[in-house]
C-alpha cells in the first residue's frame, strides 16, 4: 500500500511538471504557472531533487506573466547540495528560450545562489562556469541596450553598446565585437556624444591592436587624438598618445613612437597605470629591444571600413 502510494505520488509530481511545460509551450501562462507551483510545493514537501528543475521554470513563468514576488525569497532552507543542479537547470532553460523572462530568471537564480551559499563562496559559480556567467552578462547588456533604445535614451544605448562590444571581445566573439565597435564609433559622431566617441575609438583601437592589426589601430588612435584634443580632454588625450606610441613601436616606426611616448609621459600622472607602460616602452626603445607586449596569436579576416 505504501509502495503504491509512493509511485502514484511520483507520477503526480512528474505530471504537474510535465503539464506545466506543455501549457507554457502552448502559451497558457496562467495554467502553466499554476501547475509549476503545484510541482514546486510537492517536490519541496518530499525533498525531491527535481525541485531544481521546477524552480527555474516557475520563476520564468512568473516573470513572463509579470507577477510580483521572487520565488527564491523564501527558499533559504533548500539543501546547498542542490546548488550546482539549480544553476545548470536554470542555464539550460535560459539557453532554450532566450527571452526577457528567462534572463530575469537567471538573474534571480544567480542572486539567490550568491546569498544562499554564503558570502565567502559568492563567486564559486563564476569559477566553475565562466562561460555561463559571461553569457549571462552579455544577455544583460543586450537587454539594457534594447531597453534604452525603446525608452528613447539613445546616448545610454550607445554607451552600453560599447560595454557590450568590450564584453564580446573579452569572450572571443571577435566578429560581433568588431561590428559593434564600428557601430558605436559611427553613432557617437555627434557633439553630445564626444566622450563616448573618444572611448569608443580608443577601445576599438586597442581591440584591433590585440588582433595583430596595428595599422588599423593606429588610424583609430589618430582619430581619437583629434577628437580628444578638440574636446580639451587632457587625460584621454594623454592615454591616446600612449596607445599611439605603443602601436607605432609595434610597426617598428620607432622615431615616431618615441615622440608620442615622450609626449604621453609628460602628461600622465605618476600613479596612472599608463605611465608605467610608457616608461617600459621608452626603456625598450633606448636599449633597442622589442617591447614585452604579448603578440596576437589569432587572425581574423576583417575588412576595415571607413570610421570618419
Amino acid at each position: 500500500m505504501v509502495f503504491s502510494e509512493t509511485v502514484m505520488n511520483i507520477e503526480l509530481l512528474q505530471s504537474h511538471f510535465t503539464v506545466a511545460q506543455s501549457l507554457f509551450k502552448e502559451g497558457e501562462l496562467a495554467a502553466a504557472c499554476h501547475e509549476a507551483e503545484l510541482a514546486v510545493d510537492e517536490f519541496w514537501k518530499d525533498g525531491d531533487s527535481d525541485i531544481t528543475r521546477a524552480l527555474p521554470l516557475l520563476s520564468m513563468l512568473r516573470h513572463a506573466r509579470q507577477s510580483e514576488g521572487n520565488v527564491f525569497d523564501t527558499l533559504d532552507d533548500l539543501p546547498t547540495s542542490h546548488s550546482h543542479a539549480l544553476l545548470s537547470e536554470a542555464t539550460q532553460l535560459h539557453e532554450q528560450y532566450q527571452t526577457d523572462a528567462s534572463l530575469k530568471m537567471m538573474s534571480d537564480v544567480n542572486s539567490f545562489i550568491s546569498r544562499w551559499v554564503g558570502e565567502e563562496d559568492q563567486t564559486w559559480h563564476e569559477a566553475l562556469h565562466p562561460d555561463q556567467v559571461g553569457e549571462t552578462k552579455v544577455e544583460e547588456l543586450r537587454s539594457q541596450v534594447a531597453q534604452f533604445y525603446s525608452q528613447g535614451s539613445r546616448n545610454l544605448a550607445v554607451e552600453t553598446s560599447l560595454e557590450l562590444a568590450k564584453e564580446y571581445a573579452l569572450r572571443g566573439k571577435h566578429r560581433r565585437a568588431f561590428d559593434l565597435f564600428r557601430q558605436v564609433v559611427k553613432k557617437s559622431n555627434r557633439t553630445d556624444r564626444v566622450a563616448i566617441r573618444i572611448n569608443g575609438l580608443l577601445d576599438f583601437g586597442q581591440f584591433m591592436s590585440r588582433l595583430g592589426k596595428p595599422a588599423d589601430a593606429e588610424r583609430l588612435f589618430r582619430l581619437a587624438a583629434g577628437v580628444s584634443r578638440k574636446a580639451k580632454d587632457r587625460e584621454k588625450y594623454a592615454h591616446v598618445m600612449a596607445a599611439l606610441g605603443v602601436v607605432l613601436m609595434h610597426q617598428e616606426k620607432n622615431d615616431l613612437a618615441k615622440r608620442y611616448l615622450k609626449k604621453a609621459g609628460s602628461m600622465l600622472a605618476d600613479w596612472d597605470v599608463e605611465a608605467d607602460i610608457v616608461s617600459n616602452h621608452l626603456e625598450a626603445l633606448r636599449e633597442g629591444a622589442p617591447c614585452d607586449c604579448p603578440e596576437a596569436s589569432i587572425s581574423v579576416p576583417f575588412i576595415v571600413a571607413d570610421w570618419d
